[in-house]
């Protein structure tokens, strides 16, 4: 047996933080998750796949764009003709409790309903496979774990679910149909194909338990490879390879700048720094300066400013591999305080860049999926409150070393 499973496809999905990224360029970031999506196929018919899994969030929203639908199914026709099925189902972005909503599937296509069902599958060979799932019909939706089957005598059983694993994820994922791996484990499948989360992660060894990520970054916190798993049969296990499908990927590069002195010097050791890339793929770079000990005041406000990244806009072609779509600056040294005092803030800061903080300040905000995700998942927290002393800074509410004597 083989198949492939992927997840979170976010189909005609928006991509943050591209200010001055040229237009020539824009059109292909635009077009980078159908991209995503024809490489995905593309593998399934070279690989001869017997079936391919989808796990949830296949459009961006719950809108569905006709765009999203008809490039989704024009991709299911062709493997369609190539005799290849497809199980897929909506997830906390594209929830639906609508039919009407939905453009036809051709018939090779089975969408799972909103209640948690198993499906069979016969292999060329005669064995059997069931797959369960479920679609969301409602942004959140609640564990469903106890409505899964045990396995029973079927040569293969794999269980799929779009949702969160709880004590990883933050306490505000509980809508989004929770689980634990132990959950996972006792109804004894041979795979546990999930979506939600878009980091690529291997829960479980044997039997596989596996987020394969979205299949397309669409922003800085979703940088490096992005793809799906095709999955083998040896024996009576399933063993899981990762496909990269992503035609754009989101890298952060940390830059020294020790020893420089100009803007043109400042721009060519960027460049030096981003030449490893390769050149198959267009990569959108956040470059994050440090060592600016030596700089003067006047480059720093030039960084601060915007000029930097004019400067090196304005030095390169739109149609470089490699593009830097923010400058940021790294205070290497300890920021402290003095028009704050440095006790209140470090109290402060410990209260607030919680994620019980987070959730008081934030409120109904968190409703938002995206930013939820945001705002409460550790790597951000961190970054909001190095954010806060950053802008301090700049503002001159911080200073370099206290004067002990003051």
């Amino acid at each position: 047996m083989k198949f492939i499973h992927a997840a979170d496809l976010h189909l005609d999905s928006p991509f943050g933080g591209l200010k001055n990224v040229p237009s020539q360029l824009m059109d292909s970031i635009y077009q980078s998750t159908f991209k995503a999506l024809n490489n995905l196929v593309d593998t399934a018919i070279e690989e001869s796949v017997d079936f391919v899994c989808l796990v949830g969030d296949l459009y961006d929203s719950s809108e569905m764009s006709i765009m999203a639908q008809t490039t989704l199914i024009s991709q299911c026709e062709r493997l369609k003709k190539a005799g290849i099925d497809v199980y897929l189902s909506f997830g906390n972005h594209d929830f639906s409790d609508n039919v009407q909503d939905h453009l036809t599937f051709p018939s090779n296509v089975t969408l799972f309903t909103s209640e948690v069902e198993t499906v069979t599958h016969i292999l060329k060979n005669g064995d059997e496979v069931r797959l369960t799932g479920f679609s969301y019909a409602h942004r959140w939706e609640p564990s469903k774990i106890v409505d899964y089957p045990l396995r029973g005598d079927e040569k293969w059983h794999i269980g799929l679910i779009h949702g969160a694993n709880e004590g990883i994820n933050s306490i505000s994922d509980e809508s989004y149909a929770p689980f634990t791996v132990k959950e996972l484990l006792q109804k004894n499948y041979d795979y546990w194909g999930l979506g939600h989360i878009h980091v690529r992660q291997i829960l479980n060894e044997q039997p596989p338990v596996i987020y394969p990520g979205n299949t397309q970054g669409r922003h800085r916190k979703e940088s490096g490879d992005k793809g799906f798993y095709l999955v083998n049969s040896d024996g009576d296990k399933l063993v899981p390879k990762f496909i990269t499908s992503s035609t754009i990927d989101w890298e952060t590069v940390n830059i020294s700048m020790a020893k420089i002195d100009s803007l043109s010097d400042a721009i060519d050791k960027i460049d030096a720094e981003c030449q490893h890339f390769s050149k198959n793929k267009l990569y959108l770079i956040v470059v994050q300066i440090t060592d600016l000990d030596d700089f003067s005041e006047s480059l720093i406000n030039r960084i601060q400013n915007g000029d930097l990244l004019t400067a090196w806009i304005q030095k390169h072609m739109p149609d470089n591999y490699y593009w830097i779509v923010k400058i940021k600056m790294v205070i290497n040294k300890k920021i402290t305080f003095e028009s704050i005092d440095q006790q209140y803030w470090e109290e402060s800061a410990k209260r607030v860049f919680t994620n019980d903080g987070m959730t008081e300040l934030a409120d109904k905000l968190l409703q938002i999926p995206e930013l939820n995700t945001y705002l409460l998942e550790t790597g951000h927290l961190v970054e909001l409150q190095e954010n806060s002393k950053t802008l301090l800074h700049e503002n001159q509410a911080i200073e370099g070393h206290i004067d002990e004597n003051n």
